[in-house]
Order: structure tokens, then C-alpha cells, then sequence
């Protein structure tokens, strides 16, 4: 994506496909930093203290719209008013950068008619917008919306890479831990961190007792 925007080639939505936790929705967000900054930073190691990036934080930045489960709604899926809303953001021109962002995470909690809704708005893209659209089962879309874009496909992360990276962020963890952390993600350094929640990880202590002696079973198997 870096390579096709420096080229002027920059498509108008990309579907950013892949297991939960393997680090999509934070693409997104960074190449939503890169673009704005002007690509002043090098893609892989952004500048998260500048203005642009405390208003992608603090979720004021004029333009990007996020497409997300309302939480304080109580609904479990995004429903089309939301939709509206960002063809409403994209009525307006950019106020600070070239481009207009929408970010949805993800496609797979949409009802059928904000789908709908957001593949009319894909099928005639407002000039300067990109779409970057997570989902974690890609095949279960609406084949039309598949069609509008292009697929980044992000794949499970192997277990070195995890470690190392774990090792270097959270260098006062036992190393064993760290392993452990591995061993159960299956490759999603969102499960990964989650085992160093308090909560989770007694769970987890809990459950290898229950399992201590039942031969060979792996519970991370489960």
C-alpha cells in the first residue's frame, strides 16, 4: 500500500483480512497516521507524538470516520445510521490532509442493510477517500463488496517473531511466561497480551491444574 500510494496508484478500499488479534485494525490506524503526516515518517516506525496522531487517539481527527459496534448501545451489530453518517463525513472536503479515511472494524458485525448501505458508497467512492475494512471471515461477505476491493490478507505470526517481541516490550516477564504466552495465541499477539491480564492468566493456572494429570492432552489444543 505504501509503494502503491508513493506510485499515485492507491486503491479506493482495501479489505484487510485475517484471524483476530494479528495486528489488522492496527495497520490501519498507522497507515491512517502515515497518510496524514504527509508520509514524512518512514511506514514502520510512526510518529505517534504530532498533532495528527493525538487526533487519531483521542478519536477527533476531522478526517477519519470509524464504522464500529457502538458499545454504550448496547447493539451487537453496526446498523445502517451509522453507515449514513459516514456518507455524510464524505459530503464534505478534507480539512487537514489529502485524503478522507474511513476505517470499519469490523465488516463482519455489519446487519445486512449496512452492508448494503456501504457497498453503494463503494461502488462510487467520493474523490480523495480510502476505505481500510477489517474483517476475520472475508468469505462470509457480500461477494459485490469483496469485489470492490482489494485484499490484504494478514497471516498468523510465527512464534519467534512473538517471542522476540514479547521478550523486548516486557523485559521484567520470566521467560517462561513469555513462552507460555506464545504457546496459547496461536499466532495473535492480541491473545498473546491478553494472557498477561491477571484475570486470564488465572484461568489459565487454573486450567492446567484441572488437566495436570490426563496424560497427554494439550489444553492449548482447546
Amino acid at each position: 500500500m505504501v509503494f502503491s500510494e508513493e506510485n499515485n496508484r492507491l486503491h479506493h478500499a482495501y479489505l484487510l483480512s485475517g484471524d483476530k488479534g494479528i495486528g489488522k485494525a492496527t495497520f490501519a490506524y498507522n497507515f491512517a497516521r502515515y497518510l496524514f503526516n504527509n508520509k514524512k515518517n518512514n511506514f514502520s516506525r510512526i510518529n505517534r507524538d504530532n498533532k495528527h496522531s493525538r487526533l487519531i487517539e483521542s478519536r477527533s481527527h476531522p478526517d477519519l470516520f470509524v464504522i464500529e459496534i457502538d458499545k454504550e448501545s448496547k447493539k451487537n451489530k453496526i446498523d445502517v445510521n451509522q453507515v449514513r453518517e459516514c456518507i455524510d463525513f464524505f459530503n464534505y472536503t478534507t480539512a487537514l490532509c489529502n485524503y478522507k479515511i474511513c476505517i470499519i472494524d469490523s465488516l463482519d458485525d455489519m446487519n445486512l442493510n449496512s452492508a448494503n448501505a456501504i457497498l453503494k458508497v463503494l461502488e462510487e467512492p467520493p474523490d480523495n477517500s480510502l476505505f481500510l475494512i477489517i474483517s476475520q471471515s472475508p468469505k462470509s461477505l457480500i461477494p459485490t463488496i469483496r469485489s470492490r476491493c482489494l485484499e490484504l490478507r494478514f497471516e498468523r505470526l510465527k512464534n519467534d517473531l512473538l517471542f522476540d517481541y514479547l521478550k523486548q516490550t516486557m523485559p521484567d516477564i520470566e521467560v517462561d511466561s513469555i513462552k507460555e504466552a506464545v504457546k496459547i495465541s496461536q499466532g495473535s499477539l492480541g491473545r498473546a497480551l491478553m494472557f498477561f491480564n491477571e484475570e486470564i492468566k488465572g484461568i489459565n493456572e487454573t486450567t492446567k491444574n484441572l488437566f495436570s494429570n490426563s496424560g497427554n492432552i494439550d489444553i492449548y489444543e482447546f
